[in-house]
């Protein structure tokens, strides 16, 4: 029986084997991006993909997003998963490894980026038709160039002392926008002390956010043979919390000023540890040149505090003259 089902089987399969020789051969899509420009192999090279002008305009969601090594300043990205439609591309150098184009200053970009069919523009993006290329079934190849922002290009240079710049800003804040309008303000926005601790109170919440936001990259800040470096991050940044707290608290200004001064000292060798060792935060990427910007900072902070938390004793002409006429 089964030799009779075999042999009355064979012209079936004949016939399937004729078909399928008879069917033309399409080739499945094969898109491959390449990228140049990059000034050093650190990081990735992002590539996003966007299938319809509304993609590529913010509406919806891109078609794909993905991320690959940079090797001899190139970047080769292939998928063969890519129908057959219209598609446009924006790519850049992601140099933090942070998934996202960097805009700190005024939106502007501060990572190389470039698009498809080599478009470029410094304010705003190419539209679709400009950027827009085909897949077609077989091969399909895309060539990109990334460039810096000309606009944005003197910021990069700032980008690794962001995070000081930012800090810096919060420091400044209150006595810089009090002082210029305090003759509208009630008495207490004359007292710069008052202000520079109101300033040195959101340097300590911003700082504070970081160990709860960035605590990986915090933890390779401190060695190896450091026990429960994820724990101890944490327990910095609630200590940070409590300080800027404690700045208000009746009988514990100056308290808090003397631990907060301790506290930036003991930072210190960290902050030299995580330079020495390039760590990719806060500007240590670059090496031991920072610490020549990174150390005077530290020695500011550390004569802010003092001096906003009232341990640096004013000088005479800092006591108002009300008070000098009473003392004499």
């Amino acid at each position: 029986m089964s030799v009779f089902r075999t042999v009355h089987s064979l012209p079936f399969a004949a016939l399937i084997a004729a078909f399928a020789v008879a069917q033309p051969c399409f080739a499945n899509p094969t898109l491959t991006i390449t990228i140049d420009g990059f000034e050093s192999n650190d990081g990735l090279a992002r590539i996003v993909l966007f299938d319809s002008p509304d993609s590529y305009l913010g509406v919806g969601p891109p078609f794909r997003i993905d991320s690959v090594p940079i090797r001899d300043l190139r970047a080769t990205w292939i998928s063969k998963s890519v129908p057959p439609g219209t598609y446009a591309a924006i790519v850049h150098h992601d140099q933090n490894a942070n998934n996202a184009l960097d805009r700190p200053y005024f939106g502007l970009p501060l990572e190389p980026y470039g698009y498809s069919n080599g478009a470029f523009k410094t304010f705003g993006i190419p539209g679709f038709d400009i950027v827009q290329f085909a897949v077609n079934d077989g091969s399909n190849n895309q060539q990109i160039s990334i460039q810096y922002n000309p606009i944005a290009a003197p910021f990069v240079s700032l980008r690794p002392f962001r995070n000081l710049i930012a800090l810096t800003l919060l420091l400044m804040l209150p006595l810089v926008a009090f002082r210029s309008v305090r003759r509208w303000l009630p008495s207490w926005a004359s007292d710069n002390q008052l202000l520079g601790r109101i300033g040195l109170t959101l340097l300590l919440l911003a700082a504070a956010s970081a160990h709860f936001t960035s605590t990986g990259q915090m933890i390779l800040m401190l060695p190896e043979w450091i026990p429960a470096r994820a724990l101890l991050i944490y327990a910095t940044g609630v200590l940070e919390i409590a300080l800027a707290i404690g700045l208000w608290i009746p009988g514990m200004m100056r308290n808090a000023g003397w631990a907060i001064a301790l506290m930036l000292l003991v930072f210190l060798p960290a902050n030299i540890y995580a330079s020495i060792s390039s760590v990719p935060f806060g500007g240590n990427e670059m090496g031991p040149t920072y610490l020549l910007v990174r150390v005077p900072y530290q020695i500011l902070l550390l004569l802010w505090t003092l001096w906003s938390t009232g341990l640096i004793p004013k000088t005479a002409s800092q006591i108002p003259t009300s008070t000098q006429s009473t003392n004499r």
